[in-house]
């Protein structure tokens, strides 16, 4: 997964919660389907959701098993302040920038920036590489199947 875009951790963590973010609990996303349009493992991307997980102060997912399960955002869980610098401390536990293209390009304290900004400045730099049109084309599916 070389998309310039950053770390291959932040990456797959920062595009599962945009999604998510973005259709804000209408439905359940299957990891395995994240996993594919990144072309990671679905183990890799497994072994992220439970750091997150164990790392939370609050619960950030919930996850349903079965048909139409996968997971979503836990209740009470606010996407809209979720800050850059929170995640990565729960990626790596520890301050540091990250992703200069993406935070440049947004202007700020990176510690500050809300995950759905950066979701959202992702998905446009993606559009404008021919590289990652077929990742874009899959979120954008996911996106839609769950518009209301």
């Amino acid at each position: 997964m070389g998309s310039g875009l950053g770390n291959k951790k932040v990456l797959p963590v920062l595009l599962l919660l945009g999604i998510l973010a973005k259709i804000q609990r209408r439905r359940y996303v299957r990891l395995v389907d994240i996993a594919e349009i990144l072309g990671i493992s679905l183990s890799y991307l497994e072994q992220l959701v439970k750091r997150l997980q164990e790392r939370a102060q609050s619960p950030l997912l919930e996850a349903r098993r079965g048909p139409g399960g996968g997971y979503r955002l836990a209740r009470g869980f606010n996407s809209e302040e979720m800050t850059l610098g929170y995640l990565y401390n729960l990626l790596f536990e520890r301050e540091q920038t990250l992703f200069e293209a993406v935070i440049a390009s947004l202007q700020g304290d990176a510690s500050q920036i809300k995950l759905l900004e950066v979701f959202e400045e992702m998905l446009r730099q993606m559009a404008e590489k021919e590289e990652c049109r077929t990742i874009l084309l899959r979120i954008n599916k996911i996106l839609e199947d769950s518009a209301v």
